[in-house]
């Protein structure tokens, strides 16, 4: 039996990923943090949930504190930050 969200439901679950955003943000200050959003077709798919994750996005791509990148994109950040260690701890 297939669980269906009501609207209200549907926009709770998007001011949910807004509010895990806001605290990974103050949390990574420092270090950083990954929000993964799955946007899978059978999850997302559906047209009235089009709408929600346009808000989520908008509300996502607007802060200045958020990078918003793809997998790749993080795995050559994090490889280049492990190399300037690598070459920082050889220096020394």
């Amino acid at each position: 039996m297939e669980t269906k969200l009501t609207t209200a439901e549907q926009g709770k679950a998007g001011q949910l990923v807004i509010e895990a955003a806001d605290r990974l943000a103050a949390e990574g200050r420092e270090d950083g943090r990954v929000l993964v959003l799955n946007l899978h077709p059978w999850l997302m798919g559906q047209a009235f949930r089009a709408t929600y994750l346009q808000e989520v996005l908008a509300a996502l791509t607007h802060r200045s504190d958020i990078w918003i990148s793809t997998g790749d994109e993080v795995t050559a950040h994090w490889a280049s930050q492990q190399n300037a260690r690598s070459v920082s701890s050889a220096v020394e």
